[in-house]
């Protein structure tokens, strides 16, 4: 089984007192669309919505057997990482066909302008701190 959770605070500068708001409107824009191209073309579901005055981006998958949509998923949080470069937040995955790491949560950290791998010391190793046998 392939699962993935992922979520984000979308922010255009490190900084709230340098956040230029017209850039910010054009990166939610071009965002918007690739989000919901990445929906359509996965089995994920997910929500893009301003709370509390910052945009914020959710996104849940799960499938029983490895696909395209992995792929498609890290590809949106590096887009993320590239253009909205303020942005911060994590994406989770568990997949048990991922030879090497079958019983590991992996962790992708997004912070100033990088998604870096980090592994997971909250629910992995899977077996015994997720499921027992």
């Amino acid at each position: 089984m392939i699962e993935y959770y992922g979520w984000a605070t979308i922010r255009e500068s490190y900084s709230e007192e340098f956040e230029n708001t017209r850039k910010l409107e054009k990166i939610i824009f071009q965002l918007t669309v690739v989000f919901n191209q990445t929906l359509k073309n996965t089995n994920a579901s997910g929500i893009l919505e301003i709370k509390n005055g910052e945009w914020r981006l959710v996104v849940v998958g799960a499938r029983n057997h490895r696909s395209g949509d992995w792929p498609e998923i890290y590809e949106l949080f590096q887009w993320i990482a590239k253009n909205a470069q303020g942005s911060y937040g994590l994406l989770m995955l568990h997949d048990d066909e991922m030879s090497g790491e079958e019983n590991e949560f992996i962790a992708y950290v997004l912070k100033k302008g990088a998604l870096r791998k980090e592994k997971d010391k909250f629910l992995s190793p899977y077996l015994p701190e997720v499921e027992e046998i």
